[in-house]
């Protein structure tokens, strides 16, 4: 049985009629599609920035519209960064 890509996915709205997309890592996340994830399961979270469509944005927030391995700390510097302003 294929594991659903998208259970461990939030997307939030932010400014600028954009999204953005956190993932949890899963021991059994296919690496396709949605991100990388790497790293030890629930340790580390990706986030990346996406456009109304739901599609990956690389606008200049992040390198490539992602930013990986964000401890919880460091994803809630870039959370209030992103709904700062």
């Amino acid at each position: 049985m294929k594991s659903d890509i998208t259970k461990n996915q939030i997307v939030l709205p932010i400014k600028g009629n954009r999204y953005v997309s956190i993932i949890q890592n899963d021991k059994d996340y296919p690496y396709d599609n949605l991100g990388t994830s790497y790293g030890n399961y629930g340790d580390k979270v990706e986030i990346a920035i996406l456009d109304s469509d739901f599609n990956y944005l690389d606008d200049g927030t992040f390198e490539y519209g992602v930013k990986p391995w964000l401890t919880t700390r460091e994803l809630s510097v870039e959370l209030l960064k992103l709904i700062g302003d």
